[in-house]
């Protein structure tokens, strides 16, 4: 869970589809960087 895209790429995958809430880029963006 260091990098966005490391966490996105397995997701993206379907390797785990236990959490589909991280699958796509735009929630990983938001849980690490909040809004403006």
């Amino acid at each position: 869970m260091s990098t966005s895209t490391s966490t996105a790429s397995p997701f993206d995958s379907g390797l785990v589809p236990e959490l589909p809430i991280f699958t796509p880029s735009t929630q990983a963006t938001a849980v690490f960087s909040p809004n403006p």
